[in-house]
């Protein structure tokens, strides 16, 4: 995994701020949660150092507000930074979190989609199933059909301690059963499986990659391949369950739910089986990695270029 170093960072970090919260102290202390970061942060006057006569004197500010910074850094930033609670209180803010936001992504599928069941759409829900045993699963998640608007998309999601969904769009969903395409269907089904499986779609999973996403400059070098990995993991178990050695599956994200099946896949791949440097640098910014790449490393048999495409 790329990002497997840092995530055994942010562990033994959380590790050592609750065993030797002391240490940890200190450190902070020293080089993080100084005077000064706490007054440039404050709103109003800063502290200012000025020049007269060849030294250098601090033009100090009111007594109010060294008293105020005072107060924000030792009574309460670093006294935080000394307690074995405050990595438990942050991981339990992250957990409650997450349960609102998937549970309003499951309530907002359900109550405007479809749950699929043994009588509601009974074939692709057997289908649905069977893959989900065959991976080991110990329970079928939800599969919930929603109306897309056109849009071709779809999604996995675990609400922490209530379930795991599926959520897959109706373009997607009429077009497969109209063409009687079910090897696209279940590949797509599987792939959205496999983040199940995974534990793309778990909260500590989020807890432990959220780092690679919210800092500058880690979040496009790292957060994104670890999407771009994640998508590759998922479409090499879609395309076991599904049975397709080719790819071809993921030709209707490329030429869409009309022209999928009669694209020349000879042609296109003599086309487009190459490289880019401007499709290269496209893949570089984006969550998922190009489409054709991951048609590509499916035909091919290999896990796909994160960064640069792979032969």
């Amino acid at each position: 995994m790329v990002a497997i170093p840092l995530i055994v960072g942010i562990v033994l970090f959380l590790l050592w701020w609750a065993i030797d919260p002391n240490g940890l102290k200190n450190v902070i202390a020293d080089n993080v949660i100084t005077e000064n970061v706490v007054n440039n942060f404050l709103p109003g006057k800063k502290n200012k150092t000025v020049e007269e006569s060849g030294c250098q004197r601090s033009v100090e500010t009111s007594e109010k507000r060294i008293n105020l910074i005072s107060i924000i850094r030792n009574d309460i930033l670093i006294p935080l930074t000394a307690s074995p609670l405050t990595p438990v209180v942050i991981t339990l803010i992250f957990f409650l979190f997450v349960i609102h936001k998937a549970g309003r992504i499951y309530g907002k599928s359900v109550g405007n989609g479809v749950v699929l069941s043994p009588r509601q759409f009974p074939k692709v829900y057997k289908m649905a199933d069977k893959m989900a045993k065959d991976i080991g699963l110990s329970e079928t998640p939800e599969i919930i059909l929603v109306n897309g608007n056109g849009k071709l998309n779809s999604f996995a999601c675990t609400v922490p301690m209530i379930r795991n969904a599926i959520i897959i769009y109706s373009d997607i969903f009429e077009r497969c059963l109209a063409n009687n395409d079910l090897t696209t269907l279940k590949f797509i089904l599987g792939h959205e499986l496999g983040h199940i499986k995974y534990h793309h779609t778990k909260w500590w999973y989020y807890f432990l990659t959220f780092p690679l996403i919210v800092i500058p400059g880690i979040n496009i070098v790292l957060g994104k391949a670890l999407s771009r990995t994640s998508e590759y993991s998922c479409d090499k178990l879609g395309a076991i369950l599904s049975g397709d050695e080719t790819g071809k599956s993921l030709m209707i994200l490329q030429a869409g739910k009309y022209n999928y099946q009669d694209v020349n896949f000879k042609e296109f791949s003599k086309l487009q089986d190459k490289k880019n440097i401007l499709v290269t640098l496209s893949n570089f910014f984006m969550d998922y990695p190009i489409t054709s790449w991951r048609i590509f490393a499916i035909a091919k048999k290999h896990h796909g270029g994160v960064w640069f495409r792979k032969k």
